[in-house]
């Protein structure tokens, strides 16, 4: 059984229905589920049944910071222990999934350096934290697969440790990708069998990446009426981790 721990910030502006919609379709399509943990800003309608760990952001810090922070709240809490799903609100379930055989997803060979054509404008801030976990991963002498696409990953609590002295060994102003250090430590721990992975990250309706089985979207995609139509008609009603 399988463990989902969900690192949720504070509401969006959208009432939380990202994390409804995300639940809703772990119910409906998850096969082999274990327990439900969100951490860092639980809403009050989640059901007794949710594990539920408060972790508030530090003003100032980015959020892949506070991300961390919250993961390792859960982690000391002993929310999860062994194998568990780390996942975000927004990513959704659209087809039967055994989450026991959750492959282990990539959506690059590698992390990227800083140097790597990439213009100094749009999303350089996210590309420095990419590049400081590859930095990192090398530098310890681990593979630096990129795993940050938009989906749940597969982690273990055997590597936590391992990865704390990694990142606490190489300080980022950005921190460092949480996907990416798990798989890759246990990647040299054990043999891994890759998968790769479009990324896929809705800012609108998009019925062929809704097919995948697997999505992440972005707030754009609040102000398509087919998005909002599609999330209503496949999750419209209560799951038994609401009240």
């Amino acid at each position: 059984m399988m463990d989902v721990l969900y690192i949720v910030g504070p509401d969006s502006g959208h009432q939380n229905r990202e994390l409804r919609w995300s639940l809703r379709s772990l119910e409906k399509f998850g096969r082999n589920l274990g327990r439900v943990v969100v951490a860092g800003y639980p809403p009050d309608w989640l059901a007794p049944e949710v594990v539920r760990v408060p972790c508030e952001d530090v003003p100032g810090e980015s959020k892949f910071r506070n991300q961390w922070r919250c993961l390792y709240a859960a982690l000391n809490a002993g929310a999860v222990d062994g194998e568990f799903l780390l996942a975000c609100d927004d990513n959704v379930y659209t087809a039967p999934v055994d989450l026991d055989a959750t492959p282990f997803y990539f959506r690059r060979r590698c992390l990227p350096e800083i140097g790597e054509g990439w213009p100094k404008d749009s999303g350089f801030h996210y590309r420095q934290f990419l590049a400081a976990t590859r930095e990192a991963l090398v530098a310890e002498g681990y593979p630096a697969r990129d795993c940050e696409g938009h989906q749940n990953s597969r982690c273990d609590t055997r590597d936590a440790d391992e990865v704390l002295r990694i990142v606490l060994a190489h300080p980022s102003e950005r921190a460092w990708g949480i996907a990416s250090m798990f798989i890759n430590v246990r990647a040299l721990r054990e043999h891994i069998k890759w998968t790769h992975r479009p990324d896929i990250k809705l800012r609108r309706f998009s019925a062929s990446e809704v097919a995948t089985g697997q999505f992440s979207f972005d707030d754009p995609a609040f102000e398509d009426p087919r998005f909002e139509k599609f999330m209503a008609e496949s999750f419209g009603g209560k799951c038994r981790f609401e009240t």
